[in-house]
């Protein structure tokens, strides 16, 4: 496995300068795996490898798997004040939530919901506490962080009725300023989801949402599926174990599980996407942000290039297109 050591060492190696464009050169399917894409997936393969000859549960997989992002996540940055919390859900679960201050609070006036990615199966707070760090540090807003219940212990749609017992508990609390939804890969997926849920239930949908390369089509066999299901961080192969985990026997055709299929696009708000150019979900972004465009609602999608799914996560490596793709993130509010 590579160590901290050695990883930081072979990104003296790697060209700082990244690229960030827009999303029209992302349909080329040309994208091929940046340096350091391929050194945080080998790092990725060896500990995998070593897994191999254990007998891992769920839990252990889960853990495994959180401990190495979280080992891999870069020098977290200072912030003003952290709080942890518990909002109670409908049904008397208490969900932990963490709440970031940042010293300069740019966006007074919103307060930002985040949620996790990690396949609806694993991820944490503390997975993406290094994100949520620099979210609310680069945007100048208050963040709450969201650890909602995870499948297959519960599944859907267990995570997005916590998602929205949060989301109602904070924009009471918090009626005086806009809400912004954010989330990274199933975070992201839940963002949309929410807003589905908040129509329904007859609430006044976000100011905004930022969708990390989130989940929002069903359709497998698309040319990024074809493109990028080898090689990268999530494989084509991946997909149904996993939606298998978090949907069970639900049925596919329900937009709150992949929110594409939402025939009134109105319910959605202003969408920016953060997307990875090598990941096999990119298909399904530019087709959600085509809909939201065709019911005259503003959009940004932004492309690191080279990039894989999950790289926001790991900003050990991936610092500089993070800090770029929020700054640009942080643009589209001026």
């Amino acid at each position: 496995m590579l160590t901290r050591g050695k990883l930081l060492m072979s990104l003296l190696f790697v060209c700082s300068c990244s690229s960030i464009y827009d999303e029209k050169e992302a349909a080329i399917y040309d994208a091929e795996l940046s340096e350091k894409s391929e050194i945080i997936c080998k790092a990725y393969a060896k500990e995998i490898e070593l897994r191999k000859n254990n007998r891992l549960t769920l839990q252990m997989e889960r853990e495994a798997d959180n401990n190495f992002a979280i080992a891999h996540c870069g020098v977290k940055e200072n912030i003003k004040a952290i709080q942890d919390l518990k909002i109670k859900a409908s049904d008397g679960y208490g969900i932990p939530v963490r709440r970031y201050i940042p010293s300069n609070e740019a966006m007074k006036n919103c307060v930002l919901i985040f949620f996790h990615g990690g396949g609806f199966i694993e991820g944490n707070i503390e997975t993406h506490d290094y994100l949520c760090r620099k979210i609310a540090n680069s945007l100048g807003v208050q963040v709450f962080s969201v650890d909602y219940r995870l499948a297959p212990e519960h599944k859907f749609p267990a995570a997005v009725n916590d998602a929205f017992d949060v989301f109602s508990r904070l924009s009471k609390e918090y009626s005086k300023k806009n809400v912004i939804i954010a989330g990274e890969s199933a975070g992201g997926n839940l963002c949309a989801a929410l807003c589905i849920k908040i129509n329904r239930e007859g609430f006044k949908k976000p100011l905004a949402q930022i969708l990390i390369y989130p989940l929002l089509s069903g359709d497998f066999e698309s040319k990024s599926f074809q493109a990028y299901g080898e090689g990268g961080m999530l494989l084509k192969s991946e997909m149904e174990p996993i939606l298998k985990q978090y949907i069970g026997d639900a049925e596919r055709s329900d937009p709150l599980i992949f929110p594409i299929l939402q025939k009134d696009m109105s319910v959605f708000p202003e969408t920016v996407f953060i997307a990875a150019e090598y990941d096999v979900l990119l298909d399904g972004q530019l087709a959600f942000k085509a809909k939201l465009e065709k019911e005259r609602i503003r959009t940004r999608m932004i492309v690191s290039k080279g990039t894989i799914h999950g790289f926001t996560v790991y900003g050990e490596v991936f610092e500089e297109e993070i800090t770029d793709s929020l700054k640009k993130t942080r643009d589209f509010f001026k």
